[in-house]
């Protein structure tokens, strides 16, 4: 048989079943060895159960077993054994059959069977249209020695019946087989099958609509072939107009008229609703009564066209809701939307479901429909950032481009979007704006919107406050602002002198905006030149200032300073206490991109305190993202400061290889602190290659500040350059470095972590092991492990013959210190170091398991214990103080370890560990 199972109709590789094949592959074997089988695919309409069984008849047929196929179609109902005949037939199992009765036509079916002298697998497709008589008799048949059986059924909207076959088979031993939604990579990997070469964001953006349904994917990524609705770019390709191919629209519509004709109306009525709708809505809209729908929204639900989303009603896949909305005709849709309004507002809807059917339905120039869109964004713009962002970016496209009330939307568009975590379109939309004639205050805004994006590259920052001050005629309020921001993007990026002199020229104007920003512009100034106290009143005063005030994004810098300067100061648990207040604040208000920042910078803290398993376990999800692009963000640089850390203490070639990748590209970054950690790992290179003279040239002229603003780990980067200097035999160097850390020494007596760096890097320069040791026991007394087993280290290695007994004791307890910390690469260098002295010290590493339940990582395993008992991702998220994204990237990886494709696989693997 040809068509719907052949192998041949079906080309490329079937993605997102590995599990499903292995099962198949399993009872293949099986029936090879003389055993029977049955094989019962499930799931709903699209989701490749035809093509799961022509996989399976392919594989079958590769192993050298003869196989039959047959699908039970639509139209056959009427016609008892129809399917089972035509497999039969096709098999060269039955080829003449008598209907004089079903008792014989089953009866002369079982003899056939016991003769077939060979292992057979038969494939029965759409068994939820076969005839009673085919159901019922399949009991008599199934199972059978030396046979596979494998079917697919459609649930839900079956007959009673068929679902009582499934059921009996499952209890006869069938391997019943639930197809789930593929994931992102095998959906995208479908799209590009069909499409002929890799998706771009337009079409990946379809894609995502399709919700993992594999026939709705390769309707769309075929038709965009098919259709040349292809631009073919470095970033793959991508739909023109984002419009959805014919294929895709004439799949909707035939599965849409295979309902009653009343339940068509009512699907292509709730296509014009907004994604989320309640019955109640949705009723009134087609002037009926709630009640009057039971039976129709029953079909509805049992064609898997809607689903239950809460207390509201959504499509399952939103693609098909786009289908249907294209093929309304543009005038009749705009006019049953308005009318969907009216009904939203009698009813008293909510303000963000009248916006969306606003935004839906208005044409451009509606100035009613842009006041009520942004009438919702205020109101839900702290509770729901992301659809507030998204609201406030439709009604921007409402308003042609010369219109007087456009760049307040951009600003607030801007803002928002920002906010929710999409900084990236939030400085695009900003931009494009700019690239318009507006007046001078109104262009000043829209920069101060990208500039006050602190997650952002301080270069692109920089020049939105150069560009914005030489404006003419701005307010006053507004000049002040940007010249604080200046000041706080140069201290930030390196540049503690040029902004010290910006702050000290900023016209305050008693503005809490740029009275609050310059002040955290003078405590990254302090925490650069080492004035750790100045910083600390310097920023908890900044805080008191904010405390109690209206909400705005700017005021998450202070907490981060505020975190920053505790860690500077060796207070690792207080500044982890102000990152939990402030993530706990950023939820609260829908801030998503600082909570996002806040994990990032909880990988600082983590780092700083020695806590190198915790981080690698962390960024693990995230760390080859972006991989070959640095633009110089915060989210890049704390990234490359996690490979740095690992590639130093760990020796991981992969992170070693990511670390160099990157530190040559960053080398000649605009930031003296990017350019600082770059250094620092072709320094470590060198190092590692036995060459100080090289590793010292690539410090080069750093001015090396005492600490760079919001890098808090990098605090053994000075004594890494004077041991590095006196290596290469430059005193001078040297004695330059330490410099560096004994002005802060002096400026803050009393903080223990200073006052030990600064006994380390004497010591070092006098030779002298009795400091070393002080140091390392000051270094002892703080959250710095780190730092305390690099001076214990120092310390045993000056001692040398001095005093081996001694030398001993130092070298062991931090050969203890960093094997405790996970810090490999440091254990075994030190062990080398013991064994010539004669104690012999074991490093013993435990390698995790590639797959399985046993590979998975303890931030993993956080996660998928929370998805498991039933939480969303971002439900995990905020109970693990991750982002949704983070989340996402362990979910993605678990279910590549444990090769499932499901949450309901992952809940029974969970079930089975804790069992």
């Amino acid at each position: 048989m040809s068509g719907r199972l052949d192998p041949a109709d079906r080309p490329g590789p079937t993605r997102g079943r590995a599990a499903e094949l292995a099962a198949a592959d399993e009872a293949v074997a099986a029936v090879r060895r003389g055993a029977g089988g049955v094989l019962a695919v499930e799931g709903p309409p699209g989701i490749g159960k035809s093509r799961l069984l022509a996989e399976i008849r392919g594989r079958a047929r590769r192993a050298g077993v003869r196989t039959a196929a047959g699908p039970a179609l639509e139209g056959q109902q009427a016609y008892p054994f129809a399917a089972l005949l035509t497999a039969l037939a096709e098999g060269g199992v039955l080829a003449e059959a008598s209907f004089d009765s079903p008792e014989r036509f089953l009866r002369e079916a079982a003899l056939a069977l016991e003769a077939a002298g060979e292992p057979l697998v038969i494939l029965i497709d759409d068994l939820h249209h076969a005839h009673r008589e085919t159901l019922a008799g399949l009991r008599r048949l199934v199972p059978c020695p030396g046979v596979l059986w494998v079917f697919a059924a459609t649930p839900g909207g079956a007959a009673p019946l068929v679902a009582e076959t499934v059921a009996w088979l499952e209890t006869s031993g069938a391997r019943r087989l639930r197809l789930d939604a593929l994931d992102e990579p095998a959906a995208a990997d479908v799209l590009a099958d069909t499409a002929g070469c890799r998706p771009g964001p337009d079409v990946l953006a379809l894609g995502h609509e399709a919700g993992g349904n594999p026939g709705l994917l390769v309707a769309l990524g075929a038709g965009v072939r098919e259709e040349g609705l292809t631009a073919t770019a470095g970033a793959g390709v991508t739909a023109a107009g984002n419009r959805l191919p014919t294929r895709v629209t004439q799949l909707v519509e035939r599965r849409v008229k295979r309902l009653s004709p009343a339940t068509q109306r009512m699907i292509r009525v709730a296509a014009v609703l907004p994604r989320l709708f309640s019955v109640a809505h949705w009723a009134a809209t087609l002037g009926q009564r709630s009640s009057e729908l039971i039976e129709t929204v029953a079909e509805a639900f049992e064609a898997d066209l809607l689903v239950e989303h809460g207390d509201q009603v959504r499509f399952r896949h939103a693609l098909v809701r786009r289908a249907l909305v294209d093929a309304t005709p543009r005038s009749l849709r705009r006019a049953v939307q308005r009318e969907v309004t009216g009904v939203l507002l009698e009813a008293g809807a909510a303000p963000t479901e009248i916006a969306l059917q606003l935004a839906d339905s208005a044409e451009v120039g509606d100035r009613e429909a842009v006041a009520l869109v942004r009438q919702a964004v205020e109101a839900i713009a702290v509770s729901d950032t992301q659809s507030a962002a998204e609201l406030s970016v439709r009604a921007l496209r409402l308003l042609p481009d010369h219109d007087p009330q456009r760049w307040s939307l951009v600003t607030d568009a801007v803002h928002l979007l920002y906010r929710a975590g999409r900084d990236v379109e939030a400085r695009d939309v900003g931009l494009d704006a700019l690239k318009g004639a507006l007046p001078p205050a109104q262009e000043a805004e829209v920069r101060l919107r990208v500039t006050s994006m602190p997650t952002r590259p301080t270069g692109d920052r920089l020049r939105q406050n150069v560009l914005a001050l030489e404006l003419p005629n701005l307010p006053a309020v507004l000049r002040a602002r940007h010249q604080a921001w200046l000041a706080y993007n140069l201290a930030t990026s390196g540049r503690p002198a040029e902004a010290e002199k910006r702050a000290a020229g900023v016209d305050l104007c008693d503005d809490l905006h740029a009275r609050v920003v310059t002040e955290l512009a003078l405590t990254a100034v302090d925490t650069a030149h080492g004035r750790i106290t100045a910083a600390l009143k310097r920023v908890e005063a900044a805080a008191e200032q904010v405390r109690g005030a209206p909400y705005e994004s700017w005021q998450e810098m202070v907490p981060f300073h505020h975190a920053d300067v505790l860690a500077t100061a060796g207070r690792v648990a207080d500044a982890r206490g102000v990152l939990r207040t402030a993530v706990s604040r950023a939820r609260h208000v829908s801030a998503d991109v600082f909570v996002g920042a806040w994990q990032q910078f909880g990988g600082l803290l983590s780092l700083t305190a020695g806590r190198l398993c915790e981080v690698r376990e962390e960024f693990a999800a995230i760390a080859g993202e972006r991989e070959g692009e640095v633009i110089g963000d915060f989210d890049d640089i704390v990234r490359f400061s996690v490979w740095t850390a690992l590639y130093a203490h760990q020796g991981d070639a992969e992170f070693a290889r990511r670390a160099v990748g990157g530190a040559r590209r960053m080398a000649g970054g605009v930031s003296p602190n990017v350019r600082r950690l770059a250094r620092r790992v072709l320094a470590e290179r060198e190092l590692r290659r036995g060459d100080p003279v090289r590793a010292l040239r690539f410090f080069g002229d750093d001015p090396l500040p005492a600490t760079p603003p919001l890098l808090p780990h990098e605090f053994g980067y000075h004594v890494a350059v004077v041991r590095t200097a006196l290596a290469a035999g430059d005193l001078t160097a040297a004695e330059w470095a330490a410099e560096a850390v004994t002005v802060p020494y002096r400026e803050n007596p009393g903080i223990r972590v200073y006052e030990g760096v600064a006994a380390q890097v004497a010591g070092l320069l006098a030779g002298d092991p009795q400091v070393l040791a002080d140091a390392a026991r000051l270094l002892g007394d703080t959250e710095r492990p780190l730092l305390f087993a690099a001076a214990a280290e120092d310390t045993g290695r000056l001692l040398g013959e001095l005093d081996e007994r001694a030398a001993l004791g130092h070298l062991g307890t931090a050969f203890d210190t960093y094997l405790e910390l996970d810090a490999v690469a440091d254990a075994r260098r030190l062990g080398r170091a013991l064994a010539e002295k004669g104690a012999r010290r074991r490093v013993i590493t435990r390698d995790r398991p590639e797959s399985g339940w046993a590979s998975l990582t303890s931030a993993e395993l956080k996660v998928v214990r929370l998805i498991a008992e039933g939480a969303t991702n971002r439900e995990a998220a905020a109970s693990l103080v991750l982002s949704p994204h983070t989340v996402n990237s362990h979910l993605r990886n678990a279910f590549a370890k444990l090769g499932i494709n499901s949450r309901r696989e992952l809940a029974k693997i969970v079930h089975e560990a804790d069992a």
